[in-house]
């Protein structure tokens, strides 16, 4: 019988291939993952993996609509549930963790902090998140917090020097999900003493 958790792996490596390369998700990249519910009845643990992602799925609806998460890290999350271990998810945030931090102490260094001021059109091309609007006359105008609607709003700026956008680093973390799900996934299928209780 096929193993559930590879749709999972599927849908993410082909999220983080594009967080990283065009810092956008479309909606069809997550079908795969829908292959994990065809398979997972049988499989060991499928009622804690329902359970935590119920929780997952839940904090995430609430960081995307309270603290800015973007959707489609409010979709990946939950689905690092998705597994055939009671530990599996552990794992996942373990893995995930490595490039992350990678990632952000490098972002320090480079750019000497994850806060940064820029025209709307730079704003728009990289891997920013638009908070606030900073006009030439010195108004600001607080930018929608799910970046997203963010993004929507400040596409009508695009092209125009007299408005600077203050913007934070967004974190490729749906990537960084699909990293950690798949070497722990590798590990689990390929070495699987390496990971207790995995």
């Amino acid at each position: 019988m096929a193993d559930p958790r590879f749709f999972v792996a599927a849908a993410f490596t082909l999220a983080a291939y594009q967080d990283l390369r065009f810092r956008k998700i479309v909606d069809w990249t997550w079908l795969p993952a829908a292959g994990y519910i065809i398979f997972a009845y049988s499989q060991p643990y499928v009622v804690e993996a329902a359970a935590a992602f119920l929780f997952l799925a839940t904090m995430s609806t609430i960081l995307y609509h309270k603290m800015g998460f973007g959707q489609a890290d409010a979709i990946a999350l939950p689905l690092i549930a998705l597994d055939t271990s009671i530990l599996g998810p552990a794992y996942t945030i373990i893995f995930s963790t490595i490039p992350l931090a990678a990632d952000t102490v490098y972002h320090l260094i480079k750019h000497g902090g994850l806060e940064e001021t820029m025209s709307a059109d730079r704003a728009l091309e990289g891997p920013w998140i638009p908070k606030t609007i900073v006009y030439s006359d010195g108004r600001t105008e607080q930018l929608p917090k799910t970046v997203e609607k963010a993004i929507e709003k400040l596409e009508k700026y695009r092209g125009k020097n007299d408005v600077k956008v203050q913007c934070t680093y967004g974190t490729p973390l749906t990537a960084y999900l699909g990293i950690g799900y798949t070497l722990k996934l590798l590990l689990q299928t390929f070495a699987p003493g390496l990971l207790p209780l995995a």
